[in-house]
């Protein structure tokens, strides 16, 4: 599907500020509602009857979980309309603090008990552990347990209080800048209520649009680490989270011929509150994006007139980020203008809930004038929907040959292009059937296959440690010396494979003759610098192990790249 949009008519009438961007259209008056109360974001110990409530939905079946949320929700719109400040901060979506140990999983909330009584750790406030059995074995090793460094909390509380902590005050007002930035009183924020909120909480598309996702706690698909087995984690008990009743990553694809527009797709009730890619008068285009201009979510939103009531960052972190890694974080897309268009063939590997709302990275067309993207789509979830496509739904998007989505920007904005693909393996004779990725696993048989490498290698919220595919995709880039950068939700988590991925490289190079190239790539010494993320999913996901950061996209690791 090839979408270019319409409207790019000369005589458009567009709001410019007096440093020459597109200013904030004014706002609607559906957007013009009451701002809510703030928060307070306190330690106290006593359980509210909507903590307790939220606690039992969450131990009964998904459907009740998303039930409960969205009249909690309503009952919040209804305190906010009314003034009712009481009522609103009365309502809580606080999950209750959990043990830090990541082997023992049990709550330290129950929902039969009035109280929590959590220990925490004194050195630095990161962490909590409900009992002190809990906190001496995730302290340091003891008798038969592992002696790598880095796995007990010995090795981390220091950096935890010196570097983690102090950068709450900064995530916090990320969040706080949103009209709908709401704190809970152990810090987190609900992305799900807030699609209540604004009504596009479900699993089914055909509610929810592009913001449908899986009626579940656990995030991703199921890691093979076996530090995450419910066997490890007696009280996380996951199903499988791919084809959950009523949900399948990118169903949309599935059981449509055509993509919904923009509108349809974002079904918010304000079309002013959307970050449109089909035009008209009254929603133009945005201008052509100066070199650098758009560097974080309140430039973004400058740059687009998007007013802050929007809620388009918690759908669009995905697309922003992939924007950053590219330009920055990368350098494989240049910013400055060109004479001729540059192509750049990006390898998207891990997408799960993104097969959802393909059509909403068509804005790296709109921030990227004179360049084309390929993004090519790699994952178990892509790799299911492919196979169910050609099975059952051949007229569908998902059974396409070619990209399931195409679009370019408006001359004015700089003509901009993308195409988006899921990985179709090539024809291969029998004797080399081995060299097909498995599931869509992006492998060193994708090298091999492909006319040439890919410019760059993305993952967000990669999970590097918890999921061992990774360990060949890591080998692979640096043997290749592919640009590779990744995302995490922990700064600890990817500080943590930027200091084991040498012990990887290292065992691979044995396979290599010193001599040889691979070899050399392999053991060279690279820098891998693990960063804040200015377009991470603005707040602190509502886990309770922790209370250092810990976000959607919130930090980046490079893996490969310029040095």
């Amino acid at each position: 599907m090839k979408a270019t949009p319409a409207a790019e008519s000369d005589n458009t009438s567009t709001q410019v500020s007096l440093h020459g961007d597109r200013a904030v259209q004014p706002q609607s008056p559906a957007t013009r509602r009451p701002a809510p109360a703030a928060l307070p974001v306190d330690e106290t110990t006593d359980i509210t009857p909507h903590e307790r409530r939220m606690l039992e939905a969450m131990n009964s079946s998904s459907s009740e979980h998303f039930q409960y949320i969205r009249q909690m929700a309503k009952e919040f719109a209804d305190a906010v309309n009314a003034g009712d400040v009481a009522t609103q901060r009365q309502i809580r979506l606080s999950v209750g603090t959990m043990c830090s140990y990541v082997k023992c999983g049990k709550p330290c909330l129950s929902a039969s008990k009035d109280k929590w009584t959590p220990k925490r750790c004194s050195g630095c406030l990161g962490n909590y552990y409900c009992s002190k059995e809990c906190q001496t074995a995730d302290w340091k090793p003891i008798s038969g347990r592992s002696k790598q460094p880095g796995a007990y909390h010995k090795d981390w509380c220091k950096v935890i209080r010196d570097e983690y902590m102090p950068q709450l005050p900064y995530f916090q007002a990320q969040l706080s800048q949103f009209p709908w930035g709401r704190l809970e009183r152990d810090g987190t924020f609900s992305n799900k209520f807030l699609q209540a909120r604004f009504n596009v909480l479900d699993s089914d598309y055909r509610k929810a649009g592009f913001w449908a996702i899986p009626e579940r706690i656990n995030p991703h698909d199921i890691s093979d680490d076996p530090l995450f087995s419910s066997a490890a984690q007696p009280f996380m008990q996951f199903k499988d989270n791919t084809h959950l009743k009523g949900y399948t990553h990118g169903a949309l694809m599935l059981e449509l011929e055509e993509w919904p527009s923009d509108v349809e797709g974002w079904k918010l009730q304000d079309e002013a509150l959307i970050p449109h890619i089909f035009f008209t008068g009254q929603f133009p285009p945005p201008v052509r994006p100066r070199p650098d201009q758009v560097k974080d979510w309140k430039s973004w939103y400058d740059w687009r007139g998007l007013s802050l009531e929007s809620p388009a960052a918690v759908l669009m972190d995905y697309v922003l980020t992939t924007y950053y890694l590219l330009t920055e974080t990368l350098k494989v897309v240049h910013l400055q203008p060109l004479k001729e268009k540059q192509v750049v063939d990006v390898h998207y590997l891990g997408a799960e809930t993104e097969l959802n709302y393909l059509p909403l990275f068509s804005e790296l067309a709109l921030l990227l004038p004179n360049t084309h993207i390929n993004l090519t789509i790699f994952s178990p979830a892509a790799h299911d929907l492919l196979r169910h496509a050609k099975q059952r739904y051949p007229r569908s998007i998902a059974a396409r040959e070619g990209p399931v989505w195409e679009y370019t920007a408006p001359r004015t904005t700089g003509g901009g292009s993308i195409a988006i693909s899921l990985y179709h393996a090539p024809p291969l004779p029998p004797n080399a059937r081995q060299l097909r990725p498995f599931k869509g696993v992006w492998d060193r048989s994708v090298i091999m296959l492909a006319p040439k490498d890919p410019d760059a290698l993305v993952a967000l919220n990669a999970g590097i440690l918890s999921y061992s595919t990774w360990h060949e995709v890591v080998s692979c880039a640096t043997m290749a010396n592919i640009p590779f950068a990744c995302t995490d939700y922990a700064q600890q988590s990817a500080q943590m494979y930027a200091d084991h991925i040498p012990e990887w490289l290292n065992d691979a190079s044995r396979n290599f003759s010193p001599g040889e190239n691979m070899h050399q790539e392999l053991v060279r010494q690279r820098t891998r610098p693990v960063a804040v993320n200015p377009f991470h999913r603005p707040g602190q996901r509502p886990i309770s192990q922790v209370r250092s950061p810990n976000l959607m996209n919130g930090f980046i690791c490079r893996i490969v790249g310029p040095q």
